[in-house]
């Protein structure tokens, strides 16, 4: 028998589940169901493993336990390991990080990795764009580089490059890129790109930004429904960071993700508590 820990909530509606899993009902012995928040034990459990994996002395129990929930008061297992992870590239914590914090802590050491192994910005960017809309064959990258974004064209897609690119999220493209993953980690870093950051070649915030932007649009021409289904969810868990407002700007965004939203109920749920989504959904 087989469990499978996802780290989103359920819905039929959903895309992301239908692309998903939907084939795979039939075959469940039960429906999903809705895990509870991890208590300390269980949170230490997970810390511990990580703090022995690579050999390192534990924190202080009480204090490390509650630096974690000031970060993530639900208490999700994927925070948790992440946390765990940035623990031992920063000791002296910061006390007033946030969700946000946490998760450029986990990329920026990705990216510093990308810089060692010389991965170029427009692998980088066709992880960009897997990410937004999904997969991105090397035919389509070589296509879209014709049409002038900065993408590899058929010369220069490197197979190893998009291996050190996927690595992070356990999923490895063979002749495509695949998206960035876990889901919090791809819409962050999508937002940072967007921002100008976390580049590995240029210097100029400015040309990331430009790049970027035109990587968006173009994912509304690849797909709408994953394109609409990444920007609601990035909104949801990322209601305050400013790029979201880039959002507003792209063709049919509002009526895509108003759509998602009422599929998902979200528009009269509880959860849209931050004034900016609820404003653009009601």
């Amino acid at each position: 028998m087989r469990v499978l820990l996802l780290e989103r909530k359920h819905s039929d509606q959903d895309p992301w589940w239908q692309d998903h899993f939907a084939s795979l009902e039939d075959d469940l012995c039960e429906p999903p169901r809705e895990l509870t928040r991890l208590n300390d034990d269980q949170l230490w459990m997970i810390f511990s493993q990580i703090f022995d994996e690579f050999e390192i002395a534990h924190p202080d129990r009480r204090a490390t336990l509650e630096t974690f929930k000031q970060i993530d008061p639900e208490c999700r297992p994927l925070l948790a390991v992440l946390f765990a992870e940035t623990l031992i590239d920063n000791p002296q914590f910061a006390q007033k990080w946030n969700v946000s914090d946490l998760i450029k802590a986990i990329l920026n050491r990705e990216v510093q990795q990308w810089k060692k192994h010389g991965i170029d910005e427009a692998h980088v960017n066709m992880l960009v764009l897997a990410t937004m809309s999904g997969d991105v064959s090397r035919t389509e990258a070589d296509e879209l580089a014709q049409e002038g974004l900065k993408l590899p064209t058929r010369v220069s897609f490197d197979e190893e490059q998009i291996h050190l690119l996927t690595g992070l999220g356990g999923a490895h493209g063979n002749d495509a890129m695949v998206p960035l993953e876990p889901d919090l980690l791809g819409e962050l870093f999508v937002l940072e790109r967007l921002a100008g950051r976390f580049s590995v070649q240029h210097p100029n915030q400015g040309i990331i930004t430009e790049e970027t932007t035109a990587l968006l649009d173009a994912a509304w021409n690849r797909n709408e429904n994953k394109i609409g289904d990444f920007m609601f969810h990035t909104l949801l868990t990322f209601p305050s960071h400013q790029q979201t407002e880039l959002f507003e700007s792209q063709r049919d965004s509002a009526y895509w993700i108003f759509a998602i939203a009422a599929a998902f109920g979200y528009v009269i749920s509880p959860e849209i508590k931050h004034p900016r989504i609820a404003g653009r959904l009601c």
